[in-house]
């Protein structure tokens, strides 16, 4: 557990509102109604909302609490009847029907919305663990004629059979803080499965289909979720009206979230995937998903969370597609935040403007594939915009004070069709050359290291199909960890210390040198032929004069102006002479007299 939990520790006050937010929103939707009929002043957009819950029937077998008392649960009187309900024995509890149902008010506009959920049934349950519990069917009716601007009038919903598997009806309680339980950091499980058939949403002008979903194991601590400390702290928070909360008021509640996010663990999520379809006056859509997964949760870290075989087709005055075979986003560490709020005592603004990066939780990226679009060119009606991308992946690691040490960054295929005719003079000259697509890809693969001091330039890759391939490779020494510190200033200086201790470059040619100099060519109006010749003799000059006349450099030169004049592949190597690399005042020197480059760096160059 970090050491943010420290008894006396205090939390940051400018997340306080933001994190009250995020847990009442959370809180908002109850396991079971806590009041029959309510009416809660909002804002001035929001007037009113009033809900009530009804019960049917409900029939009981074997069982140690009766009608009376389990319909008070259902209607608003949990906390009351908890302790009842956790120590629950029955063979079998079944629930016909339960009808929860809300009106909204805004501006005088009032809708009523409504939901059911028929055969609510608990099986076997034994010191408040059922060994099913389950429900045949939810239906759903929500009205948005009450709501300004809304496009449509009614949405009703309809979900199929769920089932949970060794529901713990003491443990829930437990974590929600609703009956007395032994304080402890171990979790209990909640359920060891979860399913839910598939349903579906529809109103006037979309439809979808939601298909089946499963879960794994659900486990809590006690208490991870206290309600009626959650309630207290937002009574106490609007009773303060516009003061200034006190710093017991902002640890409370940020060490109540932090409680929250390492309270709770779960299971691997997977959805069968959703398709949806709509239509207005101009044009019409379908959009549609394969499976959808959430990884699993713990420890202060929110899962990866991937979507499948995403297609997404507009037809009418707008048409296109756009699919996508993949789309992962990276699973998020906030532990790193909970430690940075635990190294502090007492929080001011001046500590929060200091230690803005360190809050930053850990992304670990995210990457996406197969994709392919096709639409319209708003700048040229004739035209459409075409392409693909096969892979595109963000992966980051080594977090420093919210900045990833370890980046790699990769993309394969990236594809764009040509037009027919084009106003830039190098995209016509591709076409010219016949040329009708554009494929790309590029890899930058960077990682600290921090025992070395040094930054490993694993690669640095571009390339295009048909015309050639470019890389960088290297080692940047002098990386030392205030290069990742908060102060701007003491980040920079530490940059001005980094250094290259060696760098290799290599060219591999499969056309680009020949439609670049054909370019240059024909803008200067020279034969493309002369052209070339006189770019080689003067670059072999060049490089010769600017390094000395040095074997390595007249090497250099040589292999340069083969490269230019049809080689396919050169390869340039530079290695520091001195342990410390090549640094800034290397840099300094070489601007005012390059022929000192060889003094710092010893010079290999081959061609093939």
């Amino acid at each position: 557990m970090p050491q943010f939990f420290v008894r006396g520790r205090k939390p940051l006050k400018s997340m306080l509102v933001a994190s009250v937010a995020a847990i009442s929103i959370g809180a908002a939707t109850p396991v079971i109604a806590q009041d029959s009929a309510t009416d809660t002043e909002m804002s001035t957009t929001i007037s009113s909302i009033t809900h009530k819950v009804e019960v049917g029937a409900i029939d009981l077998t074997n069982a140690n609490i009766d009608e009376v008392t389990l319909r008070e649960i259902l209607t608003g009187k949990l906390a009351e009847n908890a302790e009842q309900l956790a120590n629950l024995n029955a063979d079998r509890v079944r629930i016909p029907e339960l009808r929860f149902s809300y009106e909204i008010t805004v501006e005088d506009q009032t809708s009523t919305n409504e939901m059911v959920f028929k055969e609510i049934v608990l099986e076997n349950v034994k010191d408040g663990v059922a060994a099913r519990a389950s429900i045949g069917e939810m239906l759903g009716m929500f009205e948005g004629d009450g709501m300004d601007e809304s496009p449509v009038e009614q949405i009703e919903l309809t979900y199929g059979a769920g089932e949970i598997l060794e529901l713990n009806v003491h443990a829930l309680l437990g974590a929600y803080g609703m009956i007395d339980v032994e304080k402890s950091d171990e979790f209990e499980t909640i359920y060891s499965s979860y399913s839910l058939a598939g349903g579906g949403i529809s109103s006037e002008v979309f439809s979808c289909t939601f298909g089946a979903a499963k879960s794994g194991t659900f486990r809590a601590k006690p208490s991870a979720m206290d309600m009626a400390k959650l309630s207290s702290m937002i009574e106490d928070l609007e009773a303060a009206e516009d003061s200034k909360p006190t710093q017991a008021q902002i640890s409370n509640i940020i060490n109540f979230y932090a409680q929250l996010l390492y309270g709770f663990e779960s299971g691997a999520t997977v959805m069968d995937g959703i398709a949806c379809e709509g239509q207005d006056d101009e044009q019409s859509f379908t959009m549609s998903t394969g499976e959808i997964s959430v990884g699993s949760f713990g420890n202060g870290v929110y899962p990866e969370f991937s979507v499948s075989n995403i297609d997404v087709v507009v037809e009418g005055d707008d048409a296109g597609s756009f699919s996508i075979e993949n789309f992962t986003f990276k699973e998020i560490d906030f532990g790193p935040t909970f430690e940075k709020l635990g190294e502090a005592s007492d929080y001011t603004e001046e500590w929060f403007e200091a230690n803005m990066r360190g809050l930053i939780p850990s992304i670990k990226g995210f990457s996406f594939s197969g994709m392919a679009f096709d639409v319209p060119n708003e700048d040229d009606e004739e035209q459409r915009i075409k392409g693909s991308i096969d892979l595109f992946d963000v992966t980051l690691a080594q977090y420093q004070n919210g900045i990833p040490a370890d980046i790699r960054i990769e993309a394969k295929a990236i594809q764009a069709d040509l037009p027919a005719n084009s106003d830039e003079e190098g995209v016509q000259m591709l076409i010219d050359e016949g040329y009708d697509q554009i494929n790309m890809g590029f890899v930058a693969d960077l990682e600290w290291d921090a025992e070395a001091q040094a930054i490993n330039v694993n690669t640095l890759t571009a390339a295009i199909k048909d015309m050639g391939t470019a890389e960088i490779k290297g080692t940047i020494t002098g990386a030392t960890e205030a290069l990742f510190a908060n102060d701007p200033q003491m980040a920079m200086m530490s940059a001005m210390s980094l250094a290259v201790t060696d760098l290799n470059v290599m060219i591999d040619d499969e056309g680009l040198v020949k439609l670049a100099l054909a370019q240059a060519a024909a803008e200067q109006g020279a034969p493309v032929e002369a052209f070339t010749n006189q770019i080689t003799a003067m670059s072999q000059g060049m490089i010769v004069g600017m390094l000395g006349g040095a074997d390595s450099a007249v090497q250099l030169g040589e292999d340069v102006a083969g490269f230019l004049g049809g080689n396919k592949k050169i390869n340039i190597n530079l290695t520091a002479k001195a342990a410390t690399g090549v640094g800034m005042p290397q840099m300094m020197m070489l601007q005012s007299d390059p022929t000192k480059l060889l003094n710092f760096v010893d010079l290999n160059s081959t061609l093939e």
